[in-house]
């Protein structure tokens, strides 16, 4: 599989995953203020975000042991190598994903507000983990580093603090609208299947 096609599944899978822990955390604040009434819209957007959830992390799983069974004397190399931690730590990470994904299949902790909110954080921030985030955070971390060294300290007309504070609310705006765009379809799909 090309790489720019693991990029994509990478982002729209992680992606969901983040946008899953930020998404229910807003939406439950939301439903918490009285005058928006919104408690029967945050039980129904719960729901349809649970079971996407559940999708996402057998999707995901798949991905991953398709990615280790292309690459798996490549993995095993870098576990012999340099590379020993950063392999452990991704695959450990998506493992944990997976499984945490797939507690929201048992009855009692999807039924669990608490629970279910300590698995939306768990994912949050393990998604948070993700290879290109990390990525992007040396970049920025670097062009930090060395601002005093750099002829120009601005791109596009925005100075460094103003295109760090874009690049990280874009990146949290994208994974609330991919998950909430998914859960809205998801529900209309359903509600069309339930009049017909």
């Amino acid at each position: 599989m090309p790489f720019s096609i693991n990029r994509i599944i990478d982002f729209i899978l992680e992606g969901l995953f983040i946008g899953f822990g930020m998404s229910l955390l807003i939406f439950f604040l939301i439903s918490k203020i009285k005058a928006f009434h919104l408690k029967s819209f945050y039980q129904e957007f719960r729901f349809y975000a649970i079971r996407i959830i559940k999708v996402t992390g057998i999707i995901y799983g798949v991905y991953f042991v398709y990615l280790w069974a292309t690459n798996f004397t490549r993995l095993i190399e870098f576990l012999k190598g340099e590379e020993m931690f950063y392999t452990l730590f991704f695959s450990i990470r998506s493992i944990l994903m997976i499984i945490i994904s797939q507690l929201v299949w048992k009855e009692r902790i999807r039924n669990h507000r608490f629970k279910v909110a300590t698995i939306a954080v768990a994912l949050f921030i393990l998604g948070l983990c993700s290879n290109y985030v990390i990525e992007r955070y040396i970049i920025f971390t670097t062009q930090y580093i060395h601002a005093d060294f750099m002829p120009v300290q601005s791109y596009d007309g925005f100075s460094l603090n103003e295109m760090l504070a874009l690049t990280v609310t874009s990146f949290f705006i994208e994974r609330l609208v991919l998950f909430s765009a998914t859960v809205f379809i998801v529900w209309a799909i359903n509600k069309s299947f339930r009049k017909a």
